[in-house]
């Protein structure tokens, strides 16, 4: 049996390179902060690979501490320096977009004495289960084989100063999202429409 790990980028790899191992028994997939604003389509192809043509039973979406994409967010969130307040003009500015909501989410969890340090932690773990949730919504084939027992998704921390990983176990949420109906993920459904738009517009 395969067992598939979806890691988050350190800064010793490319920052925006994904990159995909097979090692043994381990099937690897790794980018920066775990976002998928470029790569959501193939990232969530590759581990339906993995699931159906390998059988892989158990996924572990794996974070690590001091975290640079995560870290990088949440000042830009402190900040106010959102993408929604200056426009997406670069690679960063995407990736920062999808990971300004975690900053968010850690910020309000936290409360408002938390320190930037604190909620960039905090932040790590967040989004942990927001790409854990974003599998089990966006992959109808994922979330069959999770609902007929047939695959576990859990989440991790790596912890660079001691080498050791703080698992995290299930989503909390993944008993409603294996139970709700699917959708495309944003960057696909955007394509599939522009798509429509254009066809129509030759008449097709």
């Amino acid at each position: 049996k395969h067992t598939l790990e979806k890691k988050n980028n350190g800064e010793h790899n490319l920052f925006f390179r994904s990159q995909l191992t097979i090692a043994k028994e381990l099937f690897v997939l790794r980018n920066a902060g775990n976002t998928r604003t470029h790569s959501e389509g193939s990232m969530v192809g590759s581990l339906e690979f993995c699931v159906g043509a390998l059988k892989t039973r158990f996924i572990l979406v794996l974070g690590h501490t001091k975290c640079g994409a995560v870290h990088g967010a949440t000042k830009a969130f402190l900040a106010g320096k959102t993408t929604e307040n200056r426009g997406l003009g670069n690679a960063l500015d995407f990736l920062l977009q999808e990971l300004s909501g975690v900053a968010k989410h850690a910020a309000s969890e936290l409360g408002p004495e938390a320190t930037a340090d604190e909620i960039a932690a905090h932040a790590v773990k967040v989004n942990v289960f927001h790409t854990m949730n974003f599998l089990l919504k966006y992959s109808s084939h994922i979330r069959d084989q999770v609902r007929l027992g047939e695959l576990e998704i859990h989440g991790g921390i790596y912890h660079l100063e001691t080498g050791r990983v703080e698992f995290l176990g299930r989503s909390p949420a993944q008993h409603v999202l294996i139970s709700a109906k699917g959708v495309l993920p944003p960057s696909l459904e955007h394509k599939f429409k522009e798509t429509a738009l254009l066809l129509g517009a030759l008449g097709a």
